[in-house]
């Protein structure tokens, strides 16, 4: 048990801070732009290393690889005989500059996921694959989405899908805008007006970014929400029962469909626990590792052949085996589906804190805590990486 949690927000006022001055006129020269970023560094370094001082913090974990700030945090904590790690929140099919990342231990779904680390020339020193962290309580969560089941069928429900959606911003120059958002749930609301024998359980990215941009289509949300066969946002069964609403929700399918292929972590959940999956790559990702799967049978390329082919998979009952089947990808990409990785994740943070806390440098530290992994759980999930 914690005896003491302290909670820190920005913006920090640190004493004796040395001023930055920053170029204000817009750059017209490259030096002058990466004097700025540099500038900035200094500031960032100085602001995290009082902090970390003054809290005595040797340990720091994230998934936010999106920010600069891990960078800066992990030089830091390098200075400071600390240790950074970051563990994956989210599946990249293919190498993105924007997910590069600096950190002592980087705790992936699968070798995969690592080698698109090594391809982003990322600078990690230790990569362990703990595996997808879902799936805790399977068995518990199995009960729940019957529950769902039952309550969507006493309403005339034969067949359930769910839809995984994500995030916009509402100007599209930056962004694939609102609408492209609004589109994953006006067709199957204007479905399930036309199918008294569908249930829909939606499962947005961020539901109050969700309400916001529904409100362009406010009426017709009301209709489906009327109908009583369609689960949605603030309903109980997503905000009291269970933390992982992403496996109920699909556990209480018939089929899964994630809108956006570009991204599909919610998709594998779903598929590496055999729940049938389907992806529609509406952004056109061609280099996408899930776009090898079967098209027309897992891949589709708008909502109108997803529907329709949805519909025809219904009206067969369900007889086709390959619809939403991703056959040996799963295990092509790596992934462990067995429930256990939040644990692993656990135990190596312990570790870490463990040895940390014993006085240990970083180095001996980090080894020690690498070495328990490697013979707890297995040396193939222990991969070097190019770290500093």
């Amino acid at each position: 048990k914690y005896k003491k949690i302290t909670i820190l927000s920005p913006p920090f006022k640190i004493k004796n801070l040395n001023r930055i001055n920053y170029i204000i006129k817009k750059p017209s020269f490259d030096k002058e732009f990466l004097d700025n970023y540099a500038l900035e560094y200094r500031r960032y370094f100085e602001e995290w290393d009082a902090i970390f001082q003054k809290y005595n913090i040797k340990l720091h974990v994230t998934w936010n690889i999106f920010s600069y700030y891990h960078l800066v945090i992990h030089d830091v904590l390098r200075k400071r005989n600390g240790v950074s790690v970051i563990y994956q929140h989210a599946f990249n099919g293919f190498p993105q500059q924007v997910c590069q990342t600096s950190c002592d231990i980087f705790l992936g779904f699968s070798k995969f996921c690592v080698d698109n680390q090594s391809k982003q020339n990322s600078t990690i020193k230790y990569n362990l694959i703990t595996g997808l962290l879902s799936g805790i309580g399977v068995s518990h969560l199995k009960k729940e989405a019957k529950v769902i089941r039952n309550n969507l069928k006493e309403k005339g429900v034969k067949n359930i899908i769910c839809i995984f959606d994500e995030n916009s911003l509402s100007d599209d120059r930056f962004h694939t805008g609102d609408d492209l958002q609004i589109e994953n749930y006006e067709y199957l609301l204007e479905e399930i007006l036309k199918n008294k024998e569908l249930g829909i359980i939606f499962k947005p990215k961020s539901p109050n970014f969700a309400e916001k941009r529904l409100l362009k289509i406010s009426t017709l949300l009301k209709k489906g929400m009327e109908t009583g066969r369609c689960l949605f946002l603030k309903d109980n069964v997503f905000r009291e029962t269970s933390k992982q609403p992403v496996l109920l929700a699909g556990l209480a399918s018939d089929i899964c469909i994630h809108s956006h292929l570009c991204a599909g972590t919610a998709a594998i959940e779903c598929a590496s626990f055999n729940i049938p999956t389907i992806l529609i790559d509406r952004e056109k990702s061609p280099k996408h590792i899930l776009n090898e799967l079967p098209k027309g049978k897992v891949v589709f390329k708008n909502w109108v052949e997803a529907i329709n082919a949805t519909n025809k998979f219904f009206n067969d009952n369900k007889k086709d085996k390959k619809f939403g089947y991703w056959g040996d990808m799963i295990n092509d990409l790596g992934f462990l589906n067995d429930g256990l990785g939040a644990k692993r994740k656990g135990q190596i943070l312990t570790n870490l804190h463990y040895n940390l806390n014993n006085g240990l440098s970083r180095d001996k530290a980090i080894g020690n805590t690498v070495n328990w992994y490697a013979e707890k759980w297995g040396h193939e999930k222990v991969i070097e990486g190019k770290g500093i």
